[in-house]
């Protein structure tokens, strides 16, 4: 079940996620300027659509992907009409298979993270054949090394801009930030800048 607040969907269990969101997307606009075309952007976790709904205002095409299921009903009621926005309820990996939702904090929708077992599917960002990326934007909870992994192809070939929060949590998997700092160097990419925890890299 849903509430509505401000004019958002948003579950019934959340109590911390919303407000923080919301400032968190002020950060939207700085990042998109670094995009010197803005045809196609990937984000994800989409949460409840506020950040897809703003980068639809920017982009051609955005890609949003979101694993827990009653964040995908959310957003799908919030990002309705917006026909430029692609919604998923997938999860993003280097693996094909199903996981599920680790609620480690129930009130707060943010929060939620991957447990290797469950009945949502997976998905590699190299599976959708992209050529035209500008933005890879992830904050899906210590699974960013994991979206990354399987995406090489496409950052070979797109050179997107792309965005990540890293706050230690991919340990849980068995990936260190430094790991995820090292991986995006030997593709390339360097740190161009840092708004609070999320990283913006740049090719070249």
């Amino acid at each position: 079940m849903t509430k509505v607040v401000d004019g958002w969907h948003i579950p019934d269990m959340d109590q911390k996620c919303f407000q923080a969101v919301m400032v968190e997307a002020e950060s939207i606009r700085r990042v998109v300027s670094r995009c010197a075309m803005r045809r196609t952007c990937l984000q994800a976790g989409g949460n409840i659509g506020i950040f897809p709904k703003a980068l639809a205002g920017f982009f051609q095409t955005v890609h949003t992907f979101e694993l827990a299921p009653e964040n995908f009903i959310a957003m799908q009621l919030n990002c309705a009409g917006h026909d430029n926005i692609i919604m998923r309820n997938l999860a993003l990996s280097d693996f094909h298979g199903k996981v599920g939702v680790d609620r480690i904090k129930p009130n707060n929708i943010g929060a939620h993270q991957v447990k290797l077992n469950g009945d949502i599917p997976t998905i590699m960002i190299d599976d959708l054949g992209l050529s035209d990326l500008d933005l890879l934007w992830l904050d899906i909870e210590g699974s960013e090394h994991s979206a990354l992994l399987g995406a090489t192809k496409t950052l070979h070939e797109c050179s997107p801009v792309v965005v990540l929060e890293l706050k230690g949590l991919g340990q849980r998997y068995g990936y260190s930030d430094q790991q995820t700092f090292d991986l995006m160097e030997s593709l390339g990419y360097k740190v161009s800048e840092k708004i609070s925890r999320d990283y913006i890299f740049v090719r070249g």
